[in-house]
């Protein structure tokens, strides 16, 4: 690692300092991926071989026996953001290779021959699902000899260090813990390693970019936090039964012996699987759930959200496979890929307080029918496939066509029919009792789409409304939607046609 290291530092600094470069034009037909019309210049740096073009660069050829290599972040001032196919093909005596997070793509067979073992990576295991698993691919499955997957700082000034079944790095004023013995039930997190205070904590378990799952830690049972320790990461300690922390400490506290939140209860970071509950509310004082707070918890079905809830973090609710049903508040600003893997939620609705669904996705979600995006979202995610599941029917969005045509502009990835075989329903103002299309009118089409799905009901066919409309048609009250509902509705529109002036629930109490 050490060597490593070294490694990074000298090709950062000759990146920075514009080390002399070969140069010559690229022949041939352009790269995959890259339209004809633009240019590029083949580039050698080093012991790599880079396709330089307007705005990034790629990697096509490694020129070198060496063990590790380092790829560099920029070259001639442009990011490096993907590996080329076959890159590194026939490289073997590679067995560790550092990838710097500007890295958004690896091409297929790019490791294809080589000896490697390790991949270091300098942004987060999440963002590395993207790079390793584009399309649920692996571009690393030709790597056979690859078991370790670590991330390192560039710029960070430490030793690492093994002790006592951690693995940890040493800087010179405190010590950060990135590895700990899955195998154990019980684990006290030091106050001290090497007269220095620990305070960092990760690597119980986590999500494993390489193999595209998430790995669980179902040893830990008990967990002992010192007052030192200000930030951990512990999603997927599914049996953690017990959860310790110093009074001292000032970032974390434990209630019902094993929820952890921050100190002051704003921020909820870690639900276990183990509770066993079918429904959790969640704390009115939170403003914020952290990444993979409820990974795993396969158990829960609903999970009831604070009005104040600002931010959900990345893969928050990942695999709870049993969840049907969660409401958004109104006031939520942040929200990542947080429900990946959620077999049975049928609907989901983003709240108007939402801008950006930049990170947001529903992979693995195969019964989600229908989503609901507000208006007032100006950019979308670029993984579009991750609406590819086969159950997504519907889209209601609260803009205009022109809006929405715009909206899809912003797709990074998109394919070339964004949302194939899915309707979507444009000018949506919101479900509402009676108002079963969502166009602030009741009127003879709710009456009809009422009927169809009573119909289709009758068939042993559920699907035609979604729960949110279920809940809206069921007009007298009688626990089942059908013809008598859909009479209602055109009573109401006549009424209303005819000068009535009442709410559809005035009308609908004055005649029961």
């Amino acid at each position: 690692m050490k060597k490593l290291t070294a490694l990074m530092t000298a090709l950062l600094l000759l990146g920075a300092l514009a080390a002399p470069m070969t140069a010559v034009s690229a022949e041939g037909l352009p790269d995959e991926g890259v339209t004809q019309e633009e240019e590029c210049t083949e580039v050698v740096s080093g012991c790599l071989t880079y396709s330089l073009y307007s705005d990034h660069a790629r990697v096509i050829r490694c020129n070198t026996d060496e063990a590790e290599v380092v790829v560099p972040d920029r070259i001639e001032g442009r990011p490096v953001t993907e590996i080329g196919e076959a890159a590194f093909q026939g490289c073997t005596s590679l067995t560790a290779v550092a990838l710097p997070e500007t890295i958004n793509a690896v091409g297929d067979y790019a490791f294809d021959g080589t000896a490697l073992e390790t991949v270091y990576w300098e942004g987060d295991a999440y963002a590395w699902h993207s790079v390793a698993l584009p399309d649920n691919e692996d571009p690393f499955h030709y790597a056979d000899h690859l078991v370790n997957y670590l991330r390192y700082e560039t710029t960070a000034d430490y030793t690492t260090g093994f002790q006592n079944g951690m693995a940890y790095e040493k800087y010179s004023d405190h010590v950060e813990i990135f590895q700990l013995d899955y195998g154990s039930s019980e684990i006290t997190i030091p106050a001290q390693i090497e007269g220095l205070p620990v305070t960092s904590v990760n690597g119980f378990c986590d999500y494993n970019p390489i193999g595209g799952a998430y790995y669980y830690n179902h040893a830990l049972q008990k967990l002992t936090i010192p007052e030192t320790v200000t930030k951990l990461g512990i999603t997927g300690c599914n049996e953690l039964e017990t959860i310790l922390v110093d009074a001292n400490n000032p970032a974390f506290t434990a209630v019902d012996g094993n929820l952890l939140f921050s100190k002051d209860m704003t921020v909820l970071y870690h639900y276990p699987a183990c509770r066993g509950e079918t429904s959790f509310t969640v704390p009115d004082s939170v403003t914020a759930i952290g990444g993979g707070a409820f990974a795993g918890c396969k158990d829960l079905q609903e999970i009831v959200l604070p009005e104040g809830l600002r931010s959900i973090g990345r893969a928050a609710f990942t695999e709870c496979t049993s969840m049907t049903d969660i409401t958004l508040p109104e006031g939520l600003t942040e929200l990542g890929d947080a429900f990946i893997r959620c077999y049975k939620l049928p609907y989901l609705e983003i709240p108007e307080s939402v801008t950006d669904l930049s990170d947001f996705s529903m992979f693995f979600c195969e019964s989600l029918k229908t989503l609901v995006v507000p208006s007032t979202v100006t950019v979308f995610t670029d993984a579009t496939d991750s609406f590819g599941e086969p159950g997504l029917t519907d889209i209601y969005f609260g803009g205009t066509q022109q809006e929405w045509e715009a909206l899809l502009s912003t797709f990074a990835n998109s394919f070339d029919t964004p949302f194939e075989g899915v309707t979507v329903h444009c000018d949506f103002r919101g479900f509402s009792v009676a108002n079963l299309n969502g166009d602030e009118r009741v009127d003879a089409n709710d009456a009809a789409q009422l009927l169809k799905a009573a119909a289709y009901a009758g068939i042993g066919d559920d699907t035609v409304l979604n729960v949110r409309q279920k809940a809206f048609a069921d007009l007298n009250s009688d626990n089942t939607f059908d013809a008598n509902d859909a009479a209602l509705i055109l009573r109401y529109a006549a009424y209303a046609g005819t000068g009535g002036t009442d709410t559809i629930e005035a009308f609908l109490a004055n005649i029961k």
